[in-house]
């Protein structure tokens, strides 16, 4: 494998920048409870720091999941939109300098994950307000 490990990854940028920092799950507290798409990265920080359940996860028997959340960011966005829509996804939470999120940019830089950060909108999804400082960016999905 070519690049960086996992560990490598995260010893290069400081926590916030990861979304590894506890306050940036604050604001999520003051959204309504439901089920976030996000990366498997931020799995254990979404169980742990808000009252949602998340749909992906560093855990080897969530393959739904994870393939839920891989197909969403690299697919189109209408494969992206029906993905959230089957799986009842209420928020999509992404950390732009994540591990997943490199790995999906590098591999499909035209997909919906792509295109989000680029700052194309979608009128199915409403741009959350970030904690202060933070990478960790969310929507709200209107579907």
């Amino acid at each position: 494998l070519d690049g960086p490990t996992l560990s490598e990854q995260a010893a290069s940028v400081p926590a916030q920048d990861r979304c590894f920092d506890p306050a940036q799950f604050q604001p999520l507290k003051n959204e309504p409870g439901g089920t976030i798409l996000g990366a498997t990265s931020l799995g254990a920080m979404v169980l742990r720091h808000t009252d949602f359940r998340t749909l992906a996860g560093p855990y080897h028997r969530n393959s739904n999941g994870n393939l839920a959340w891989i197909e969403a960011m690299t697919g189109k966005p209408d494969t992206a939109r029906a993905i959230m829509q089957r799986e009842k996804a209420t928020i999509l939470a992404i950390c732009p300098t994540g591990a997943d999120e490199a790995d999906f940019l590098a591999d499909s830089p035209q997909g919906f994950l792509g295109k989000l950060l680029a700052g194309e909108a979608f009128p199915w999804l409403q741009p959350g307000e970030p904690a202060g400082g933070g990478a960790l960016r969310f929507w709200r999905v209107k579907i």
